[in-house]
């Protein structure tokens, strides 16, 4: 992997990235067992559909984004970027999970690549990975290792230290919980901790639980 730069808005974004350092979204090749599909829709920062098999949906692997029926910051930002990356009609390449290859919604659950946005310039773009560097998007590995953890972790790292987007105002020295076998951290008084029973609650800060690959908390919403 490599540094990458790209085009009007992506390209400003990238050229960020690679100034600051690694850009961790960059391949200089397809990774083996992709599968090529046609772009139909881009929902949100995290869910699009594809035209093959019946437009079907997937869900970019290790990531979480802001929601956007929800109105909550970023999400329109987040949304924006993917559909900026794949139009309809572009040609992705999906890396599927390999343990799990669908959710409970049905949808794919993959990492997705896409061509340099960089005008003649070679390699491919993790989806996945751009997002979390880019900050609008934190990491979620809920069920199991996620492919491209560690770069993940790394892009989501350079976003926290840079401020951008979902990390501007983030207190990141604030003291969050986790449960022994959670992946998730949580306010004090996140519902979740009530019901999972137990006071053998890791306390640490917030910054520690994201370099750890803890996400926040869905319900409480510790960001």
């Amino acid at each position: 992997m490599g540094n990458a730069c790209c085009g009007d808005g992506l390209r400003s974004a990238h050229t960020r990235n690679v100034v600051a350092g690694v850009n961790y979204a960059f391949f200089d090749a397809l990774p083996s067992g992709v599968q090529e599909v046609t772009v139909d829709h881009v929902y949100d920062g995290d869910t699009l559909t594809i035209r093959e098999r019946d437009c079907a949906r997937v869900r970019l692997l290790g990531v979480d984004t802001p929601e956007l029926r929800a109105k909550e910051p970023y999400a329109k930002e987040s949304a924006a970027y993917v559909k900026e990356l794949c139009p309809p009609g572009t040609k992705i390449w999906l890396r599927a999970h390999q343990r799990e290859p669908t959710d409970h919604y049905n949808r794919l659950l993959s990492c997705v690549f896409v061509a340099n946005p960089a005008a003649n310039q070679p390699g491919y773009i993790c989806v996945n990975i751009s997002l979390l560097q880019q900050g609008l998007a934190t990491f979620y590995e809920p069920s199991g290792t996620v492919e491209y953890r560690e770069e993940m972790l790394k892009a989501e790292q350079v976003a926290i230290s840079r401020r951008l987007n979902i990390w501007k105002k983030a207190k990141l020295h604030k003291v969050v919980y986790t449960t022994p076998n959670g992946v998730a951290f949580h306010k004090s008084d996140c519902l979740t901790l009530q019901k999972a029973k137990t006071t053998n609650l890791l306390k640490q800060p917030m910054s520690e639980a994201l370099q750890k690959g803890a996400s926040p908390c869905r319900k409480c919403k510790p960001l």
